[in-house]
């Protein structure tokens, strides 16, 4: 059973998920673009084209800048927008690292806007796979690995890799804030997953390491709130309980996926929507399976 201390906690990121908007009003850019203040120093980067204002929980493509006291840290570079480093610049002019939280089109389409890009090894092929979409590359791609701690001068950022939604996806834990930023590695909205498959199992245990790190919330990419860290317990759970019995279905360019959504409704700060391929099911029933998770 939760403690009292639990239960306000939860009860807090719930109603702080659908209140950063109302820190002020948000005015785009001539082209868009606007930011919204999660903490301090902490932003998430976007445009109206990229899910408009969507206050009410609806999908939504962003971008995190995180603002030390010698460097600025960005995070993914969404899909193609002219003017978009720009925007990045009028925010700060501290040198700046760009990182890829993974390699899947909507995270890296602004990569030429940037000299160097940053992503983890294990997923290096699938960000010129994607980048393909969108013509030449122009930028220098460069390593980032599991472990790494990034300065930014008066705060640090850790780096874990946390395989599954792909190889190579990776996680930063903000220390100054005690933020985990996830990109779609943990996010309401699982895709597992568009790309090279990894057992579910591997997941399940990059899952528990990270969970047993000490943060307070949780930042996707395709939302633009604070969600608590039971996301992490929650998505686990399921996966388990629905995996073997779950029978509706959903497409994507012409993949087949089974589609497990336990509480359908985006406003609500614990929907939760995870497709998986439907071809994998089976072995991926009998590695949960043999690894003692179901």
């Amino acid at each position: 059973m939760l403690n009292m201390k639990k239960i306000l906690m939860v009860s807090f990121l719930g109603l702080m998920a659908f209140s950063i908007h109302a820190q002020e009003k948000i005015i785009p850019d001539n082209k868009g673009f606007f930011h919204i203040k999660v903490d301090d120093g902490l932003y998430v980067i976007s445009n109206m084209a990229w899910g408009g204002l969507a206050e009410k929980g609806t999908p939504t493509q962003n971008a995190q800048l995180i603002i030390g006291s010698e460097k600025a840290l960005l995070i993914d570079t969404s899909t193609p927008m002219e003017g978009f480093a720009d925007y990045v610049r009028s925010i700060t002019d501290l040198p700046l690292m760009v990182v890829n939280s993974h390699g899947h089109l909507d995270h890296i389409g602004n990569n030429n806007q940037f000299e160097e890009i940053f992503i983890h090894p294990a997923d290096t092929a699938l960000l010129r796979e994607h980048f393909s979409n969108y013509g030449k590359p122009h930028f220098t791609v460069k390593l980032i690995n599991d472990g790494e701690v990034i300065d930014l001068g008066n705060r640090k950022v850790n780096v874990y890799n946390l395989p599954g939604h792909t190889r190579g996806s990776i996680v930063f834990l903000d220390q100054k804030t005690s933020i985990l930023i996830t990109g779609d590695a943990i996010a309401r909205r699982l895709l597992y997953t568009f790309g090279d498959w990894t057992d579910l199992s591997v997941y399940f245990q990059a899952l528990e390491r990270i969970g047993k790190l000490k943060f307070d919330s949780i930042l996707s990419n395709h939302d633009r709130f604070l969600i608590s860290p039971e996301l992490i317990s929650r998505l686990r759970g399921a996966i388990t309980d629905n995996i073997e019995t779950e029978t509706k279905t959903w497409n994507l360019m012409g993949t087949e996926y089974i589609h497990i959504v336990p509480l359908n409704d985006q406003s609500d700060p614990e929907y939760i929507d995870i497709v998986i391929l439907k071809d994998k099911l089976p072995d991926a029933i009998n590695d949960l399976k043999n690894n003692g998770y179901l």
